[in-house]
């Protein structure tokens, strides 16, 4: 797992991920590169808008219009 930049404040970015994990989240849409580089830890995906959108078939993304 890449080595993340992490800055202040640290305890939210690690409340909000364990808040997610207890919660049965399969996916989180972040822009934070942070987030993003770490790929898919406690098999969580973490994917940007854009990568998220492309897994979804083109009549998903004309319903979210």
């Amino acid at each position: 797992m890449p080595a993340a930049r992490w800055g202040w404040p640290l305890p939210d970015a690690f409340l909000q991920g364990s808040s997610r994990l207890a919660a049965g989240a399969k996916t989180i849409i972040a822009r934070d590169a942070d987030l993003t580089v770490l790929q898919k830890p406690f098999g969580i995906r973490i994917l940007t808008p854009r990568a998220w959108l492309a897994t979804l078939s083109r009549a998903d993304r004309r319903k979210l219009q």
